[in-house]
């Protein structure tokens, strides 16, 4: 009896201990989504664009310019990423923190043609945004604005103590056998 319950806690122990190193070395990644609407007053006005954009290094000093791991924008019920033809974006940041967006994507050989450029980081604006839209459906450049909203993503050190929590708590009220 003593040599099982022996060894479902060091099997108990050790998968705790994998699981919370996992989540204290996992990368954090910084997210955010944003949205906005054409405001011209042009053929489009009202149009509305949405998405999300990522990107992993959070050591990045003062200017330095970050490529996106991830981005989505929904406009005109179309869905672009960094995936899509000609599609390039980056972040930038000043002492670690966001400082603005560019996004380009441009397909001159696709029916319509277009090309989209979604830019924030103006003076004390990195969450305030314009966005340009060109296509040869619409006579004219469209113009709208954008606002970027910082995704709330714990901290991994902080789901591995709500974790190591949630098993003393379950290992202190499991009910003992008694022999």
């Amino acid at each position: 009896m003593f040599l099982g319950h022996h060894i479902m806690n060091t099997t108990f122990h050790a998968v705790a201990s994998l699981v919370l190193a996992s989540l204290a070395t996992s990368a954090s990644a910084a997210m955010f989504t944003f949205e906005g609407s054409v405001n011209d007053g042009g053929p489009l006005a009202g149009q509305t664009i949405s998405g999300n954009f990522a990107y992993d290094d959070l050591s990045a000093e003062f200017g330095d310019t970050i490529a996106l791991s991830d981005f989505t924008l929904n406009f005109l019920g179309q869905t672009y990423t960094l995936a899509s033809p000609n599609a390039a974006g980056f972040a930038w940041l000043s002492d670690g923190a966001f400082d603005g967006i560019s996004y380009v994507v441009s397909d001159g050989l696709a029916v319509p043609e277009f090309s989209i450029d979604l830019v924030s980081g103006f003076p004390g604006e990195a969450l305030q945004g314009q966005f340009g839209y060109l296509s040869n459906t619409v006579d004219t450049t469209v113009f709208g604005m954008f606002t970027i909203t910082p995704s709330a993503v714990p901290e991994p050190h902080i789901l591995g103590l709500l974790l190591a929590g949630g098993v003393a708590a379950a290992c202190v009220a499991r009910p003992r056998r008694q022999v």
